[in-house]
Order: structure tokens, then C-alpha cells, then sequence
């Protein structure tokens, strides 16, 4: 199954940290992959590509990526086939991308229909809005974001707060669907007030500015501090810089 993007996310945010040098955390990763752990082989991958706590090595990264995707990880077969449309660490291929996008294209598939995997499904959607590994259908594409919010919606009202964050994003920047800021708000509301720290942040954001909601600077300032309070370092900053601003 893909990688969820919260995945992606914490990955980048954990190895961006810190020195160059390769921790624990890393060597058992690189452990994972090297025992066929797709998933490892994958985060490894985003690791080389962007140069985190490694030196930059598009070449590496793509070794990664190409063992995650015949290990089944759509996204992979997708990040790899965008390298080789790009010429990133492998020699421009356009006939091999377009073979990897089309397996990309079947692993989301299959993880949309068999697994329900929201991601998955909002994945393909694009796919199909921008015509990778698939003929351009911008029905097919609405149809697969219409199924992505049912399957978020579902998880999220069954107490899945990192899916109520996701779909508050969807709503949000209204790229997939139309946008919501009052919606947007309560969800975020909502992942908040089940434990989620990116969700009290976001929510913060909404009240300050006044998206969906009217503008209330002290409740900003108090969902920041919530944020923080679980580890969500954006709300830390935020806290602060508020707090400041409200002294003034």
C-alpha cells in the first residue's frame, strides 16, 4: 500500500533535524529496507532525494525507489517514474516513465477499491487530472476525490483525528474539492479536541485569521499553546510569535 502522507511528513520533519550523520533510527531503517521492507526502502529513498541528514544522491535515491516499487508502493513506482521523466539520478526515459506511472497508477487503484485507502484514491485522482499512467479523465478523477472524502469522512467520524486534519487540508486549500473554510474549521476542531496537535494548529491558523470563522486572536493563542503542549513544534512558534504580537 502507498505511503499516507503524514508518513511523508514525519519523515521529512524527523530527518531534517540535527546533524547530517546517520542516527540509530536511520541504521534501522536502512536495516528495514535491506530485509525487504518496502515501506524502509521508500523513506530511505525520500531521504537520498532530498538530501536529509544524507548528502544528496539522486542516484541512490532512485536505487531506493525502484526496489520499494517491485516491493508494491504505488508511490514509490510513481516518485520513480517522475525521475526518470525529469533525468534525476537515471537517464531520461520517457517510455519508462510512463511504465512506472502506470504501475503507480494500478497499485493506487487497487489500494483505493480493495483497501480503501483515502490517499490512495486522492492520489489517483490526480493522476487522472493531470493524465500520468492514465488516459486524462477529469470525471474519473472528481469521482475518486468524491470517494477520498467519503473514506476520510468515515475514518474521521470514527475517531481517526489524523483523518480529520487531512480532510480540514482538503477543504482548506480546495484543490480537490471545492473550497470550505467553515467546514475546514471544524474539522480541524475536531482533530484537535481528539488529541491532534497539527489539527490544534490549524485550527489556531483559521482563528486568527478569520477563514471560515470569525477572528478570535486570544482562542488562536490558546490552540497554539494546545499544539504545542503536544509536540507539535509549529504551534510552538506560533504561540510565541502571537503572544509576542498581542503584547505590543
Amino acid at each position: 500500500m502507498p505511503i499516507p502522507f503524514k508518513v511523508i511528513i514525519f519523515v521529512l520533519a524527523v530527518f531534517t533535524a540535527g546533524s547530517r550523520a546517520m542516527t540509530e533510527a536511520d541504521l534501522k531503517l536502512k536495516k528495514s529496507c535491506d530485509d525487504g521492507g518496502a515501506g524502509s526502502c521508500f523513506s530511505l529513498g525520500i531521504m537520498y532525494a532530498q538530501g536529509i541528514r544524507v548528502k544528496q544522491d539522486y542516484s541512490k535515491a532512485a536505487e531506493l525507489y525502484e526496489k520499494a516499487c517491485y516491493g508494491g508502493y504505488a508511490a514509490s513506482c510513481f516518485s520513480l517514474g517522475d525521475m526518470y521523466e525529469k533525468g534525476l539520478g537515471v537517464k531520461p526515459d520517457y517510455n519508462r516513465a510512463s511504465e512506472l506511472y502506470a504501475k503507480a497508477a494500478a497499485l493506487y487503484g487497487k489500494n483505493c477499491y480493495d483497501d480503501e485507502n483515502a490517499a490512495a484514491c486522492s492520489m489517483l485522482g490526480d493522476m487522472y487530472t493531470k493524465g500520468r499512467g492514465v488516459a486524462q479523465d477529469y470525471s474519473k478523477a472528481s469521482e475518486l476525490y468524491k470517494k477520498t472524502v467519503g473514506l476520510y469522512e468515515k475514518r474521521c467520524f470514527g475517531g481517526t483525528t489524523w483523518a480529520c486534519n487531512m480532510l480540514g487540508d482538503m477543504y482548506s486549500e480546495g484543490r480537490r474539492i471545492g473550497r470550505d473554510y467553515p467546514k475546514a474549521a471544524e474539522l480541524y476542531e475536531r482533530a484537535c479536541g481528539g488529541g491532534n496537535g497539527e489539527g490544534c494548529y490549524n485550527a489556531g491558523v483559521m482563528y486568527e485569521h478569520g477563514r471560515g470563522i470569525e477572528a478570535d486572536e486570544d482562542k488562536a493563542l490558546y490552540l497554539y499553546g494546545k499544539a504545542c503542549d503536544m509536540n507539535y513544534q509549529k504551534g510552538c512558534e506560533e504561540y510565541s510569535a502571537l503572544k509576542l504580537y498581542l503584547k505590543r
